[in-house]
């Protein structure tokens, strides 16, 4: 998995408890290999075109949660999502044009959320089991989208989402499976720990379709 910028959660922060190293997760959804191509290849160019490499240091996954745990808990922890998920059926995201926050990050929208807020709802039972203490605990999306390029500085914020908030593009997939990661202490990347197939019954496929200008 690609580099992640190590500022948004510090992998070496310690419980006094325990006195061992977090780990850091993510539970995401990612799309099929010819829009996720599309978009790797959206952010690329995005990453040259404005001079900021940290675009292609996320992968063009859709982000359902993220938190620190111990590593002692991984086993228990996939037992309980194995647990939900399997009982997730299978959903379709539709992408649908640019969104972005002022003035630091430009991603790719989705369309349909309902079926993603459904699925963090099922997801809410995993709160005791994540939650380290109050100042420690599991962040549940709660706006869903791909990003683009974020961390930019003003003037690639600026230029950037002048130009893309009137690039139309289109795109979606069917989510099958929810993809967990890890980022060991003192890691830099994220590496894939566990799938979990969405077990019901699934919904028909669309024909694959992306569009850019």
């Amino acid at each position: 998995m690609a580099a992640y910028p190590a500022h948004e959660r510090k992998p070496a922060v310690r419980s006094s408890r325990y006195a061992l190293p977090l780990t850091n997760y993510r539970l995401v959804l990612q799309p099929h290999p010819d829009l996720y191509e599309q978009l790797l290849q959206l952010k690329q160019s995005f990453a040259q075109q404005y001079q900021c490499p940290d675009a292609v240091a996320d992968e063009p996954t859709l982000l359902l949660l993220r938190f620190q745990q111990f590593a002692m808990s991984e086993v228990a922890l996939q037992k309980k999502l194995q647990e939900i998920l399997c009982h997730q059926a299978p959903f379709l995201v539709k992408l649908h044009g640019f969104g972005s926050m002022p003035t630091h990050t430009v991603f790719v929208q989705v369309a349909t959320k309902n079926a993603i807020w459904d699925l963090l709802q099922q997801l809410q039972p995993l709160q005791p089991m994540l939650r380290l203490s109050q100042f420690n605990k599991a962040h549940f999306v709660a706006d869903p989208y791909i990003t683009l390029a974020r961390n930019l500085q003003p003037w690639q914020y600026e230029k950037g989402w002048r130009q893309y908030r009137h690039t139309p593009f289109s795109g979606s997939f069917v989510a099958s499976e929810a993809l967990l990661l890890k980022r060991p202490p003192q890691a830099t990347e994220y590496s894939l720990l566990a799938r979990f197939a969405f077990a019901a019954q699934p919904v028909a496929a669309p024909p694959v379709q992306t569009l850019l200008f």
